[in-house]
């Protein structure tokens, strides 16, 4: 009986593929199998890739060619960037969209035959080009009463456009088709206490880049008021002037059409200005003009005469004593002016006592009065009085 014999055949032809059979004999019995025809795969890759170069490099994509493999057997070739397989081609060009602008690659392109043996690599360096997209950075919004200021910095000059409104899906835009990198929009005429949304978006030509949406909330707006006063007469070339306005507003001052100064409400709405120098021989023009942060404005105009002669005044007598509560002041002035009357009030004891020992006579045609001295310690003088009608002091 015949016994099952194992066995294992290496066959190793090292330059070309070659049909053969193999016979096999075991004694005592000789037995001759014939296995199929089959070809030996060759071990030699393909040769280099020729003439590989970049025929356009861009910001956004390197294209590639190169010569084609002489081998009969080729099947494709490997694309490598950076020693990375990035992709297999069958043709001789290949295009790398996966790049970033302003930046150097190494790619390398190898030929397979259909047994997969690769051949030497071949490798050509790019560096991308700029980008013309601009790159926005930056951005910021500054609000104020019914408006807000948006800034945003670009790498290359582009327009600027703001696209904004009260819910993310915006609506509205305002643009300028300057080519600045410092780039300045201004919106106004937004709802007090409203918030906007909004996003920055430059253009260099055809190529737009826009920013993430951002928000921002205007504030309370009090409608614009100017609470000032100017006396019509004033007694030196310089006057200082204050009032009250609306938080933020800035208010200058002109005296006689020139300007003379400014000043912007503190937290609680004062300024303070100075008019100088005032003429003294014109009546002089003053205008205070307000604008507040929406761009409301206001104006005041007044009419100051400056004196700096103090007027001559002069006053009748006035009694020393007098009856009642009121004391009439009589005089005149040498021009108009405001005449105060300072009333210095003194400590008053209460009236000294009735003369003591009071007795009348007549004798020669006069009435004759004698009465005890007063013994009053703030005693100054007897009034005597005739029918209640003071007649001598």
């Amino acid at each position: 009986m015949l016994k099952k014999q194992f066995f294992s055949l290496l066959v190793v032809w090292l330059f070309t593929a070659m049909p053969f059979s193999i016979a096999a004999s075991m004694n005592p019995v000789k037995q001759t199998v014939e296995v199929p025809e089959f070809m030996l795969n060759e071990i030699e890759p393909p040769g280099m890739v020729q003439n590989l170069h970049a025929v356009e490099v861009s910001f956004d994509h390197v294209n590639l060619q190169w010569d084609a493999s002489s081998a009969s057997d080729f099947d494709h070739y490997n694309i490598y960037r950076n020693g990375e397989s990035i992709g297999t081609t069958t043709e001789t060009t290949f295009s790398d969209t996966d790049v970033q602008p302003e930046t150097a690659y190494r790619y390398e392109v190898s030929a397979v035959d259909t047994s997969n043996n690769e051949g030497e690599k071949a490798g050509v360096n790019v560096v991308t080009g700029e980008s013309p997209y601009p790159e926005i950075s930056a951005v910021q919004a500054t609000p104020k009463a019914l408006s807000a200021t948006i800034t945003w910095v670009t790498d290359i000059p582009s327009d600027s456009k703001v696209e904004f409104g009260t819910t993310k899906a915006l609506g509205s835009s305002l643009e300028d088709e300057s080519l600045v990198t410092q780039h300045i929009i201004e919106l106004t005429g937004l709802q007090s206490d409203a918030t906007y949304y909004y996003k920055a978006v430059s253009c260099n030509g055809e190529y737009c880049s826009e920013s993430e949406t951002g928000n921002f909330t205007v504030p309370h707006y009090t409608p614009l008021f100017l609470n000032v006063t100017v006396p019509p007469y004033y007694n030196k070339v310089s006057m200082p002037i204050s009032g009250t306005t609306t938080k933020g507003t800035k208010v200058t001052l002109k005296v006689n059409g020139v300007q003379r100064g400014s000043d912007v409400a503190d937290i609680e709405g004062r300024f303070d200005l100075l008019a100088r120098p005032l003429s003294t021989t014109q009546r002089n023009t003053l205008l205070v003009n307000a604008v507040d942060e929406a761009g409301a404005v206001m104006n005041k105009t007044f009419t100051v005469q400056i004196d700096v002669e103090p007027p001559e005044l002069t006053v009748e007598n006035i009694s020393q004593y007098n009856v009642g509560e009121t004391v009439n002041v009589k005089g005149t002035v040498s021009e108009a002016a405001t005449v105060e009357v300072f009333v210095t009030p003194q400590r008053w004891k209460g009236a000294p006592s009735a003369p003591d020992s009071f007795t009348a006579f007549y004798a020669a045609r006069k009435v004759h009065l004698e009465w005890n001295a007063s013994q009053e310690e703030d005693f100054r003088d007897y009034i005597l009085y005739r029918d209640d009608v003071p007649i001598a002091v």
